[in-house]
């Protein structure tokens, strides 16, 4: 991607945010006709409590790697609903969740997989994942991006295990944040496909399922049956969780974001300087987590460092943010 693209690229995430209430009612009415049951979340509270009530006597549900799972306290919670919770993610079981990339990869420096080794009882990885979620009723995944103009969900990833985990289930819920949603497909596609090509310096990701709702299909009769090939029901959690309150406090431009890890090994010595723990490892991350009083405010700013942001966002501007954010307790 040139430099005129990445250009473009910032330009339409900066747009899509100044958009952002807008394109967060489209994309519930969008989402919604196309079969789609969508919750608003203001918080993590109410997330939880969403997911709370879908999963009510559930003893087993499968999930992927997501970012915002995480931010919620997925795992956590589903311990407190007796509900064992099934990874699938490889990275994300080899290696520990502090200093994470965004998309699930292993702290900097990456590490060889094949050097990697699951025991015994984890091998074959890939044949065990795919019975247990052919057991699970519910999968639960986060997303890469939604474009609000068609109601489409874009997830976006490497192993397969995303897709399997969203298609196999007869119920497939989906934990968002509202920064995730674009305007268009074209802009949705092009966030996941920056994200790989520059922040992690990989080719586009093998696997971007482009999911419409639930699954159906017509027979002879033009009468529509739901759950013949993918998830009978979609449920669309839009989490907030104060993204909306730091446009409110100006410093929006943040949410531009597209998780893409150019800032992570920053974010994570940052972390590591003042003390932070539990977050995810980009300045969007942090921001929310300081807005939220997940973490105290920073002592030791000059460990910001250098990096290179593809929609924009210098570490100045990242600076003066996690500097002037006022804490909104209620997130």
């Amino acid at each position: 991607m040139k430099k005129a693209k990445k250009k473009e690229l910032a330009e339409l995430r900066e747009e899509d945010i100044k958009r952002l209430p807008e394109l967060i009612e489209l994309a519930t009415k969008t989402l919604q006709a196309k079969g789609c049951r969508v919750y608003d979340a203001a918080d993590t509270a109410q997330a939880r409590g969403i997911i709370g009530e879908l999963l009510v006597g559930q003893k087993r549900v499968v999930r992927s790697f997501s970012q915002t799972l995480y931010e919620i306290g997925f795992d956590g919670l589903m311990k407190e609903k007796g509900i064992e919770v099934e990874k699938t993610s490889t990275a994300e079981i080899l290696w520990s969740e502090e200093g994470r990339h965004p998309d699930g990869l292993p702290p900097f420096p990456v590490v060889d997989r094949e050097s990697a080794s699951l025991s015994e009882s984890e091998l074959p990885f890939a044949e065990r994942v795919r019975e247990r979620v052919k057991e699970s009723e519910y999968g639960i995944t986060g997303i890469n991006s939604i474009a609000a103009e068609r109601g489409t969900l874009v997830l976006a990833e490497n192993e397969g295990n995303g897709r399997t985990v969203s298609n196999l289930p007869y119920h497939h819920v989906v934990v968002a944040g509202v920064d995730k949603i674009t305007a268009s497909l074209t802009g949705a596609v092009d966030v996941v496909c920056c994200a790989s090509e520059h922040g992690q310096n990989r080719k586009v990701p093998v696997y971007i399922s482009l999911i419409s709702g639930p699954s159906r299909t017509g027979d002879i009769e033009f009468r529509l049956t739901y759950g013949m090939h993918g998830p009978k029901e979609v449920h669309v959690i839009l989490l907030d969780n104060g993204r909306q309150e730091l446009c409110r406090q100006g410093y929006g431009y943040l949410l531009k974001c597209i998780d893409c890890g150019s800032c992570c090994e920053q974010c994570r010595e940052m972390a590591l300087a003042n003390g932070w723990s539990g977050i995810t490892l980009t300045m969007k991350g942090l921001a929310l987590a300081l807005i939220g009083g997940r973490i105290a405010p920073p002592v030791l700013q000059n460990r910001l460092g250098n990096f290179s942001c593809q929609v924009g966002i210098t570490p100045k501007m990242a600076a003066e943010a996690l500097k002037g954010l006022n804490t909104v307790k209620s997130f």
